[in-house]
């Protein structure tokens, strides 16, 4: 299953999650986060361990034009965004970068269920065909479009180490799913995140089935620090669960479908993927 530690500030910290297993680290460009990272600080950690891991740009409410600025001088594998972006903006980069996997970050609580699968609906069909296909038939890949699901916590933009229910979760699926049908869209690969840590995070991928995790402060000593020993833990209890089956005998976010046309998936090589499920 896809692993991502995010909110990564140090290069130490990079190399050694790289040597532990993960399969991405996040970088913080949002200036209010504990988390940030300037771009000099940035690249010194991704030009570290380019080749080795996926490296996402994580941004809220940034100009397009700014973000694909420092997508291309950092050479970044993935784009996550992660504030108020609307399906537009989101699109302009997705079509300037189409080799750039985009992620769309949502934060969830059980009262902006519909208008959160609204905007993800919106979304999907702002970034159709704006990606270059990748190759399936390689274990080096990533989505050329996800969604990452965090909680939702008033005047915070992630990072906060609230969980999201489980069933609040089940409800948006269910909820976009029946939006999707009728545009003969799939449900995307999803990322699970929000208060994961090497305790809670094998009970969340039994019940979520999600197609990756990411966390942040679930394993750090201090925002932006990571902790070696919290790290190891998460990443073999993420490898070591096994998620529970829907009817088809896969997880529910990479179920097979008979709608539409799969999601395309971009070569990230040579990153390593711990596990990843069929594509449908």
């Amino acid at each position: 299953m896809w692993t991502k530690i995010c909110g990564v500030t140090r290069i130490e910290d990079a190399r050694r999650i790289v040597s532990l297993g993960a399969d991405a680290i996040g970088l913080n460009f949002y200036p209010a986060s504990k988390r940030h990272v300037a771009p000099s600080v940035a690249k010194a950690i991704s030009d570290a361990v380019r080749g080795e891991v996926c490296v996402v740009g994580v941004f809220v409410n940034e100009a397009p034009e700014k973000i694909i600025e420092l997508a291309m001088s950092l050479s970044l594998d993935a784009i996550q965004f992660h504030g108020d972006e609307d399906a537009h903006a989101i699109a302009t980069v997705a079509r300037k970068l189409p080799s750039i996997a985009i992620i769309r970050a949502v934060r969830l609580d059980s009262e902006n269920v519909d208008a959160t699968a609204d905007h993800i609906a919106q979304v999907i069909r702002a970034v159709s065909g704006t990606t270059e296909r990748g190759s399936l038939n390689t274990e080096s890949i990533l989505p050329a479009f996800s969604v990452l699901i965090d909680a939702h916590v008033r005047g915070a933009y992630g990072g906060t180490g609230h969980r999201v229910d489980t069933e609040t979760v089940e409800r948006l699926r269910r909820t976009l799913q029946d939006l999707l049908v009728c545009n003969r869209l799939q449900l995307p690969p999803m990322i699970l995140a929000g208060g994961l840590t090497p305790t809670t995070v094998g009970q969340a991928i039994r019940s979520v089935r999600p197609w990756g995790i990411d966390t942040a402060s679930g394993v750090e000593s201090a925002p932006g620090i990571k902790d070696d020993e919290l790290v190891r833990r998460f990443i073999r209890e993420v490898v070591g669960t096994v998620p529970a089956e829907n009817e088809s005998g896969r997880p529910w976010w990479t179920a097979a479908s008979d709608l539409g046309e799969s999601f395309s998936y971009l070569t990230i090589s040579p990153t390593r993927v711990s596990r990843i499920w069929e594509p449908w």
